[in-house]
């Protein structure tokens, strides 16, 4: 009995999960079908940290050295 041909290799999996990784998913998964669709599942990308927000209060100590 003849073995099928590739629908799919291991490679072309690790290249999916290394570009979802790149895109700032945090875990992402592949679930592949008989025919050899591959389907990316992953959750939302983790946000981007918030900015600081600066206290107008604060004092820089550089205020002082540049008046």
């Amino acid at each position: 009995m003849a073995r099928r041909a590739l629908t799919f290799k291991q490679t072309d999996v690790i290249r999916l999960l290394k570009a979802a990784r790149a895109a700032g998913y945090p875990n992402p998964r592949v679930e592949i079908e008989l025919g050899g669709k591959m389907v990316l599942v992953a959750e939302n990308p983790a946000p981007p940290p918030a900015p600081a927000i600066l206290n107008a209060e604060a004092s820089n100590p550089w205020d002082e050295a540049i008046c």
